[in-house]
């Protein structure tokens, strides 16, 4: 038995503490946590129904990350004007990007797309 279906196992059947199922599998406290959390989110009960196999059971507990490209893009030619006033910081423009575009990017990508 995989250590995927162990942990649920372990909380369900046994009634143990995240740190003793994560002592018994081998795995971090934190990983066992994930794992819970992945199977209250996928709805998933214990005991498992018969007919999910690994795959299956990889699919609904990790499914496919969707990226989304149609993130709107910041004017970086209005962004580097007002970064040339006093008192404007590149964390202050996102702000104002962000409250516009709650869909838009990160801090971080935010920089990168303003550096290049």
């Amino acid at each position: 038995m995989r250590k995927i279906q162990e942990v649920p196992r372990l909380r369900h059947e046994r009634h143990l503490a995240q740190s003793a199922i994560a002592a018994s599998c081998g795995i971090s406290r934190c990983t066992g946590q994930d794992t819970l959390k992945r199977f209250a989110t996928a709805r998933l009960t214990w005991p498992m129904p018969g007919d999910l196999d690994e795959t299956a059971l990889d699919e609904r507990l990790y499914p496919p990350v969707r990226l989304t490209l149609d993130v709107p893009r910041p004017d970086l030619a209005t962004a580097q004007s007002e970064l040339a006033e006093k008192g404007v910081t590149r964390p202050l423009l996102w702000q104002e990007y962000k409250a516009q575009h709650l869909d838009g990017l990160e801090y971080s990508a935010f920089c990168q797309r303003y550096a290049a």
